[in-house]
């Protein structure tokens, strides 16, 4: 079922918050908020300008899956209410000073809403990070590992990232493999997070970026031991093996070659289709680099939706945002010339029910036995506990919410106006003249006559 409550203590600024419309402090509670108590950065003119991004890719999705085959909850993302017989209000939270819906049902799904993603993806950031500084004080070591597989343009998404999966199974579960990370390679666990790109020339990249955890740390010259490109030869299995001496990441990179092949992928690169990285130098075991580059599909809608500094798209590698975009201006998806509609949609059947970072059966267990997610809802619970409530400081009649939920530029602007008015007036203002004038210049366009707000 759609997602219906998502912490709004926490939600970045303007986004729609999903909340109970009865759970919300009353505006006459609170106290008077002075005028130029709030004031707008740089900072907030970049964030508005990356969520008019998110609210517009997400508008061209729901128009591109509207008319496909199979059930979309991102369709109605936005545009339905919790509760119907109750209206849809705007809340301030005077902790962060940002302000956003209430009482409106989001879909929560990653792969296929920017606005839902951008929220999912920060906690996601913390989770990793508060994970890495954890395992840091226990001792353990990060390591960034990055599979590939050769892909051709017209392989279908669904089918290589089948394959990819069957390939990483059998990387980390295969049995010479489970002996090798409990000899050479002391293995603790992993997390994986899974990014996908398009090209028109080599078509879908879907890849993983895994951090693996070690008791142990190791030196460059121990990962590292070749001068030059090894000679290989295949067993009766079909499987590669080499008499060169190997370090540990090379060993990794014949692993992962076998893994694929396998499984019936195309047979890595040993240089190319494993990529290791440590998140330690020789002085430093502890990198936050390495989260930021473990987590760059997801770490925000701003990353999944970011363009060349020219403005211009990265043609060469697309995010499916991006291709989403491209598809704006494309008519029904049954049309021959709506390249870019089709390609979302393949993406979106092939990333159905798939997750967006995943810890690893023995991470978890560990993670779990050693109180890291009892010490995490604490410190949750302690942040929470800090922060003001939020308060109810606005009500949209049913004629303005049915015209603000189809028109997602209308609803960005009142919420800024929202929070212009709270800065004048104050947080127990009555009046909000600049939201009310705005509300009945929408009512105007829509109805022809003006319906005033008293």
């Amino acid at each position: 079922e759609m997602q219906n409550t998502l912490n709004t203590q926490k939600s970045n600024f303007l986004d729609v918050a999903v909340s109970a419309h009865s759970k919300v402090t009353p505006a006459k509670k609170s106290a008077p908020l002075g005028k130029n108590t709030i004031s707008y950065s740089k900072e907030d003119e970049i964030a508005e300008q990356y969520q008019r991004k998110r609210y517009k890719t997400q508008a061209v999705i729901q128009k591109i899956l509207l008319n496909c085959a199979g059930s979309w909850k991102v369709i109605k993302c936005g545009k339905e209410k919790v509760h119907k017989d109750a209206s849809v209000g705007v809340q301030f939270f005077p902790t962060t000073q940002k302000v956003s819906l209430t009482n409106v049902r989001m879909c929560g799904l990653k792969w296929l809403c920017p606005v839902c993603l951008e929220r999912e993806a920060q906690d996601q950031k913390r989770l990793v990070e508060e994970m890495m500084v954890f395992m840091q004080k226990k001792g353990y070591y990060a390591h960034m590992v990055t599979f590939t597989a050769p892909h051709k343009k017209y392989d279908g998404l669904k089918d290589l990232i089948t394959f990819l999966k069957l390939a990483r199974k059998r990387f980390f579960g295969d049995r010479a493999n489970l002996k090798f990370f409990s000899t050479e390679f002391d293995y603790v666990g992993h997390i994986t997070a899974m990014e996908i790109k398009y090209s028109d020339q080599n078509g879908w990249h879907p890849h993983f970026h895994t951090i693996i955890f070690t008791k142990k740390s190791y030196s460059e010259s121990s990962l590292f031991k070749l001068s030059k490109r090894p000679t290989f030869n295949k067993t009766s299995k079909g499987l590669y093996q080499t008499d060169h001496d190997l370090g540990i990441a090379e060993k990794l990179s014949l692993m992962w070659m076998n893994a694929c092949t396998a499984v019936g992928l195309r047979t890595p690169d040993f240089k190319h289709g494993l990529d290791f990285k440590r998140g330690y130098d020789d002085k430093e075991q502890y990198s936050g680099a390495l989260i930021n580059y473990a987590l760059k599909a997801s770490l925000s809608a701003e990353i999944a939706l970011s363009q060349k500094k020219t403005g211009e798209f990265n043609t060469e590698s697309l995010t499916p945002f991006e291709l989403a975009l491209k598809a704006e201006g494309e008519k029904t998806i049954e049309n021959p010339d709506s390249k870019y509609s089709q390609l979302f949609y393949e993406y979106a059947c092939a990333t159905k029910h798939n997750s967006m970072v995943e810890p690893s059966r023995k991470l978890k267990a560990f993670l779990k036995e050693n109180g890291f997610y009892k010490k995490l809802e604490e410190k949750k619970a302690e942040v929470e506990s800090n922060e003001e409530p939020p308060v109810h400081v606005f009500d949209f009649m049913d004629i303005e919410w049915n015209i603000l939920r189809e028109d997602y530029k209308a609803r960005l602007k009142v919420l800024s106006l929202i929070r212009q008015d709270i800065i004048e007036q104050g947080i127990s203002a009555s009046k909000f003249p600049r939201t009310d004038s705005f509300l009945n210049q929408l009512l105007d366009r829509g109805r022809g006559d003006e319906i005033p707000r008293s």
